[in-house]
């Protein structure tokens, strides 16, 4: 084929899948009578590229018309066992002429590499077919339109171009066909200055590489070819463009070092957390998916560094330079260390991570397989950040891939949906929208369901009325969800925030301080109380003494001395400093239980808490003196140390009856849902539902180890919440453990201990008590409510 003549005009197209066979033939019946009128055999060739469905029956249809059939693939072996590829043997026998190659669609949805194009280019060419192959630039240069953004989209096109005339004969026959991905469908195609000298480039480049080779660079629609000696000369200096990527693999190590470094001191920073209560959750648990993200940092370092050893190479006289230097670009393309990066400066920005590149849910049924990844979870959960670096050159060829409607204007209907229905997944930033609303509309963190904030951080607004249009239409997708894009053009969002050092960083991702969001008074129920005046608590009784007459006394014997002692390292650290009140029916039923079975120093430390009301000083002196003498008895009935700023007594403020609650809601002071907490099935008792329903009217943090119950209100305001309502449910901190009363050795006659049928039966019968008929305010009493 040495002797070939290059075309001066080639001409043709793909259907891709837009034609089924039957079309293809009603095609090729208007078009092969036209064909006897275009001009001689060398000055136009004209092909067509229809499915391989088609073929067969096209090759039949054409006969010996002037068209050149082509196949949209072809695989890189002649035979073999590869399923569903096809043979290039095979289209030759069929009579095919043309196979294309590397086309954006195939690279961006089936992987498509330089190294699989340039494999099939020459499987091709070795059965006598002509590849096209196509070849373009994703990014746009920054100086598109003059000379050297050519130079530097023809620099992009370098690993394409020359890993294909690498690959085939030097007399074989090649087209190349530009097409700048980041122009398809684009308002406006390239201009043509940039496109002369892309081509010029490319074709000077593959002189230089292959000066035997018959090129055909023939771009499609309306790109053309010159010559362009600079560029030769460039790519002649082997040299330079080698220490180029050396230098810039050596910057990537740098960076990447850095980054690992600052995740090694996050993690130190977890681990170093106080210990409140219980031993903290360790790092990989207490920011779920951080070892998952540190270990794909660290493959890229890998990479990188592997990358270098290669450039050591240079120095061996059997080194192919610029063999060697193509390998690396294509392997420095591959690099992701810039999108781990840009995750981890964006997360050092916000506060309170819990999660690096974790897994959410997007359906219920299928919790496991259909799932989306959020790069970031900051603000404790409260809020998903998304990075999405797609161009905007890239989501112009996605939107014509959709349908999008290039023609029309600012005056179209905002309210008209902008995309064919079932489209929108042909755009990655409209699927991730839908993905991530999927996933949070089935997520809750605090009674709310978290806000989804994408990070676009390669794509402005203002500057183009279609990507301002689609942006827009996809922000109504978020419904319940409050969704936000931020693009690089915003000027108060997360990407035009300056990244904190990481010292600044560590103070804000990390929660050292647990009480941080506690009111100054605080709502404390019955439990607190049991632990405040537990035998357990004050006095060191091991596992082995002889007072533990019940497996619970066991259980709470062990944890003090694993986690103890629990007033030092849990309860006094939360609530000293501050004022502590509780409803009258919590006061009540602690002090029932207290004086009915409590030992003599448990039933001292109960008065201790409370005072009677008859006894309730009057002035500031008075009080102040009556909290010292409290103090000063409770140091007396307890081994530990009692802290000066603990605030005794527990005042009392009341009860919230059914009735109370009614007229709360309907003041607007407590939301409608809060009426269902106190209704049957609810799982709670009046008790619990007066407590918890007082702390969320006062606004105040409620105190209480008693997890189940604060489980189920949370269960029963997330799941009766109306779509739409801001409603935020009761501040409530979950104190890691529980104490029971020693209590005294049980004596003959005294009744049988109550069955958890007895305890559920006394629940239930206590909200039905609690929500009497309407006007009925008598509280529960303590005896008819559980214990």
């Amino acid at each position: 084929m040495d002797t070939v003549t290059p075309r001066s005009r080639l001409i043709g197209l793909s259907t891709k899948m837009y034609f089924s066979p039957s079309r293809t033939k009603e095609y090729l019946d208007a078009l092969l009578p036209r064909l006897a009128t275009c001009p001689g055999p060398h000055a136009i060739d004209i092909f067509l590229i229809p499915d391989f469905l088609s073929l067969p029956a096209a090759v039949t249809q054409t006969g010996t018309a002037p068209l050149l059939l082509g196949a949209q693939d072809c695989y890189a072996e002649d035979a073999g066992a590869y399923t569903g590829e096809v043979s290039p043997a095979s289209l030759a026998e069929l009579g095919v002429r043309i196979v294309e190659l590397g086309h954006a669609e195939r690279r961006r949805l089936f992987g498509e590499t330089d190294a699989s194009t340039a494999a099939k280019a020459a499987a091709a060419a070795r059965n006598g077919l002509i590849p096209l192959v196509c070849v373009g630039e994703l990014d746009r240069p920054l100086a598109a339109g003059d000379e050297a953004g050519a130079q530097a989209a023809a620099e992009a096109l370098r690993p394409q171009v020359e890993s294909v005339l690498a690959a085939v004969p030097p007399a074989a026959e090649v087209v190349l066909a530009y097409e700048p991905v980041w122009a398809i469908g684009a308002a406006e195609p390239a201009a043509a200055e940039h496109v002369l000298g892309v081509v010029r480039a490319v074709r000077a480049m593959a002189i230089y590489t292959n000066p035997l080779k018959h090129l055909n660079d023939r771009p499609h629609g309306h790109r053309q070819d010159t010559e362009s000696d600079s560029f030769a000369e460039e790519t002649a200096n082997q040299g330079e463009v080698h220490a180029e990527i050396l230098q810039q693999c050596q910057s990537i190590v740098g960076r990447i070092s850095t980054l690992i470094d600052e995740l090694q001191q996050l993690k130190e920073v977890v681990d170093q957390r106080p210990v409140v209560g219980s031993k903290p959750l360790p790092w990989n648990q207490a920011i779920t998916g951080l070892g998952v993200f540190e270990r794909l940092v660290l493959s890229e370092k890998r990479n990188v560094d592997n990358m270098l050893k290669l450039c050591q190479t240079a120095q061996d006289d059997d080194t192919d330079l610029e063999v060697l230097n193509n390998k690396l670009r294509t392997k420095l393309d591959a690099c992701n260390y810039k999108f781990h990066d840009l995750v981890w400066s964006t997360a050092k920005k916000c506060h309170n991570l819990v999660g690096l590149r974790r897994d959410f849910s997007r359906t219920p049924a299928n919790r496991k397989t259909d799932t989306v990844i959020v790069d970031a979870v900051v603000s404790g959960g409260a809020e998903w950040i998304k990075v999405v670096n797609t161009t905007e050159r890239r989501l112009f060829y996605e939107m014509t891939d959709a349908g999008w409607d290039w023609e029309d204007d600012e005056d179209t209907d905002p309210d008209e949906p902008p995309l064919p229905d079932g489209s929108e997944n042909d755009i990655e930033v409209a699927r991730f929208a839908r993905q991530l609303v999927a996933a949070a509309s089935i997520t809750y963190h605090d009674y709310r369901r978290p806000t989804v904030r994408m990070l676009l951080t390669r794509i402005r607004e203002g500057e183009n009325h279609h990507v301002d249009r689609l942006l827009n239409y996809i922000r109504t997708f978020g419904g319940e969800i409050d969704l936000t894009l931020e693009t690089a053009s915003d000027t108060s969002g997360l990407l035009s925030q300056p990244t904190p050092s990481i010292e600044d960083a560590l103070s804000h991702l990390v929660i050292t301080e647990p009480f941080r969001d506690f009111t100054t008074t605080l709502n404390v129920d019955c439990s607190v109380f049991m632990a405040l005046a537990s035998d357990f608590s004050h006095m060191a009784i091991g596992p082995n003494s002889d007072l533990l007459r019940s497996a619970q006394h066991l259980i709470d014997a062990r944890d003090e001395v694993e986690n103890g002692p629990r007033l030092l390292t849990t309860m006094y650290p939360a609530i000293t400093g501050r004022d502590l009140v509780c409803t009258q029916d919590a006061a009540d039923t602690f002090l029932k239980i207290a004086y009915d079975i409590g030992t003599e120093s448990e039933v001292a430390r109960a008065r201790i808490l409370f005072e009677a009301s008859q006894d309730a000083p009057v002035d500031a002196d008075a009080r102040e003196a009556d909290s010292k003498r409290r103090l000063d008895e409770l140091r007396m009935l307890s081994c530990y140390a009692v802290p000066d700023d603990l605030r005794l007594p527990i005042r009392t403020v009341g009860t919230i009856t059914w009735d109370k609650a009614q007229k709360l809601v309907e003041a607007h002071e407590l939301p409608e849902v809060a009426l269902v907490v106190g209704q049957k099935g609810s799982g709670l008792n009046a008790m619990n539902v007066s407590s918890f329903l007082y702390g969320w009217k006062a606004h105040l943090t409620t105190i209480t180890s008693n997890w189940e119950a604060a489980k189920r209100l949370k269960t029963v305001i997330e799941a009766n919440r109306v779509a739409g309502d801001d409603v935020v449910g009761p501040q409530i901190w979950r104190i890691p453990f529980a104490r029971k009363l020693l209590a005294k050795p049980k004596s003959s006659g005294l009744p049988p201990l109550k069955t958890r049928k007895d305890r559920k039966r006394e629940k239930v019968s206590s909200l039905q008590r609690w929500a009497a008929e309407d006007g009925q305010t008598e509280k529960a009493t303590p005896e008819t409510v559980a214990s």
